[in-house]
């Protein structure tokens, strides 16, 4: 459910709007960058090293960025399937007595969810902490670049390089972010791609060899004849060598497991 719905959506409104806005930011940045190089060709000197840890920042941010993002996914999932079920049991909870105890693990799977989905957002603060810093530096560094030339710079220079600093340095902070975010909305194209292409298929509805006659089942005989059975192909068998027969128009009943 989780994968059809939030990972759906994900690859079909959010990756596409984060890749607009990372390319909208980083022309802005390219812009700024030679217009800022041209009056003032020193700046490329401290954007290199800005640049340098920008880059080591984001790298940081990602690699934990894109963990949580998974883990986020894979708890929502707990939470969507308990959710699910307790819905399509809901008469037989309510027949037992047990609308309290699907009620308190709703809400524990909801708080770990949360948990998640928390670290998430304290590491996005993280990096906006450090590159919010990193921008500060930028403009520092080039508002002394433009004291030590003023005599060669006229003031309407000035103030063009300091008005597209400020641009330049909101522009680092969003790339970094949008890198980062495409990169974790990426997460859902995977999980797509995995129950699409690794998961393996069941046996199908109808074989061409040996087709079945029009008028089958003629009866409701059931036939079986040493079924081995288990739940994975790692597990141990729960059928070992179950052999019934079952006559048209016979009742069984099944108890237990």
């Amino acid at each position: 459910m989780n994968r059809f719905t939030k990972d759906i959506d994900t690859v079909d409104n959010l990756i596409g709007d984060s890749l607009r806005t990372l390319t909208g930011t980083g022309s802005q940045i390219i812009a700024a960058v030679i217009l800022i190089s041209i009056i003032m060709p020193y700046f490329l000197v401290v954007a290199f090293f800005i640049i340098i840890c920008y880059a080591y920042a984001a790298y940081f941010y990602r690699a934990s960025a894109r963990e949580l993002k998974r883990l986020d996914a894979i708890l929502r999932s707990s939470l969507y399937s308990h959710f699910s079920e307790s819905l399509s049991g809901l008469t037989t909870i309510r027949a037992y007595g047990e609308l309290e105890r699907f009620l308190a693990e709703n809400v524990e799977l909801v708080d770990v969810e949360n948990r998640a989905y928390w670290l998430t957002v304290v590491n996005q603060r993280w990096l906006g902490m450090r590159l919010d810093f990193l921008g500060v530096l930028l403009t520092l560094a080039v508002a002394l670049l433009t004291v030590v030339t003023r005599f060669t710079i006229s003031p309407g220079q000035t103030g063009v390089v300091l008005s597209f600093i400020l641009t330049l340095q909101q522009s680092f902070v969003w790339t970094a972010r949008q890198v980062a975010e495409v990169e974790n909305n990426m997460n859902a194209v995977e999980r797509v791609v995995h129950y699409a292409k690794e998961l393996e298929q069941e046996a199908p509805h109808e074989i061409e060899d040996s087709p079945v006659p029009s008028n089958w089942p003629s009866e409701g005989k059931v036939v079986m004849k040493d079924v081995v059975m288990r739940y994975r192909p790692e597990l141990s068998p729960v059928l070992k060598g179950l052999s019934m027969s079952i006559s048209p128009g016979e009742k069984i009943g099944v108890v237990g497991r």
